[in-house]
Formats: C-alpha cells, sequence, structure tokens
C-alpha cells in the first residue's frame, strides 16, 4: 500500500512538471525564444509582481509590434524610436524578441516612472505593459541575473529537457487513446443493453 501510494505520488509530480514543462517548451515556440529564456523570465516577472501568462501575452503583442514597425507602420515605429530603439540590426534584420526586451529594459531602468512610460508599455506590450513595468524597470543585467537564478534553482530548463516533457506527455496521451479506443468495442456493445435495462427501470419506477 505504501509503495503504490510512493508511486501514484511520485506519477502526479512527473505529470505535473512534463505539463508545465511541455506548456512552457510550447510557448517558447510560438514566440520564437529560448526555453532556457522564457522558463527563467517567469521567474523574472513573478518577482516583479506579474506572472508568466502576463509575460507570455506581452511578448506576443511585442513580436506585432516590431514587425509593426519594421513594415513601416507609422505608430509602431514611433513606439520603438521614442526609446531610440531600432528593430532591425545593423544587418536589417529583425532583433529576436528577447534582444528587444532587454533593450527596452535598459530603456525602461532610465526613465523616470510616470504616464510616459506607461504609455510606452502598453504601446508595446498592449495591455500586459502596465503588468511588466517593474520587471522592465530593472534593466537587462538584473534580468540575466534573474533567468540565472532560475536556472539555479531548477526552474528554468533546457530545450532538450522541454523537449522530453513533450514527448512524455504524448506518449501518455496516446496510451490513454489507445486504452479507450480498445474499451470502445465493449462500450458499443453495452450500449443496448443498458439502454433496454433503463427503460425497463424507467418504466417500473
Amino acid at each position: 500500500a505504501a509503495a503504490a501510494v510512493a508511486g501514484g505520488a511520485l506519477f502526479s509530480l512527473t505529470k505535473g512538471v512534463a505539463e508545465s514543462r511541455d506548456r512552457i517548451t510550447k510557448m517558447g515556440r510560438e514566440l520564437g525564444v529560448a526555453t532556457e529564456f522564457l522558463s527563467g523570465m517567469g521567474h523574472a516577472a513573478s518577482l516583479g509582481g506579474s506572472d508568466l501568462n502576463t509575460f507570455q501575452k506581452g511578448m506576443a503583442r511585442l513580436s506585432r509590434t516590431a514587425s509593426d514597425a519594421q513594415a513601416g507602420l507609422s505608430t509602431a515605429a514611433r513606439s520603438f524610436s521614442d526609446l531610440g530603439i531600432n528593430v532591425e540590426d545593423s544587418n536589417g534584420v529583425m532583433k529576436t524578441n528577447d534582444q528587444l526586451l532587454f533593450e527596452i529594459a535598459d530603456k525602461f531602468k532610465e526613465m523616470p516612472n510616470g504616464v510616459i512610460k506607461a504609455a510606452k508599455a502598453q504601446e508595446i506590450f498592449g495591455r500586459s505593459g502596465k503588468d511588466l513595468i517593474n520587471t522592465l524597470n530593472q534593466g537587462s543585467d538584473a534580468l540575466r541575473n534573474q533567468i540565472g537564478e532560475a536556472q539555479e534553482l531548477g526552474i528554468a530548463f533546457s530545450q532538450e529537457a522541454g523537449e522530453q516533457a513533450e514527448l512524455f506527455n504524448d506518449t501518455l496521451l496516446r496510451l490513454q487513446t489507445g486504452a479507450e479506443g480498445a474499451l470502445a468495442p465493449i462500450g458499443e456493445e453495452l450500449i443496448p443493453v443498458m439502454t433496454e435495462a433503463f427503460g425497463e427501470l424507467q418504466t417500473a419506477v
């Protein structure tokens, strides 16, 4: 009995970790950032009074705003130019989301808190911007240190570890689906039998 309880607890722990890492790995792929960066920034966002979901929404909006700026949309372009940031590198290649985030953080660190900073945060990061100001105010060096701290604490993880979590979840899903498929013919045979039995029970009631 003790072994069964311990085994169940270990399985629950493993499944919980796998689900969390699976979600972050897929999220990083969608945002075009490394898993180590995203999982570490989840820690940094929490320290700044926000959370990973808010950070994810903000980064998704950052991608769109940067893309609009590169395409020449004046409002988006001004959001970055007012901060002295170019969305392209010296070779004319669009900077990555993490590069832009660190540059924005350094600019926010220098800016006084107030209406202008709040407006810029929301222009670039959307509704999540105001919730990310405390995180961004620390500057890029502090954010990199917090990502390193997350790695030391075991919160941040590698791309390989994330892919292993995805494989675990996919294997578990296939196992569950296979078990459901194997039991389906039995259920099909029982449906008419139980329907008749329930009909007789209803008549009796």
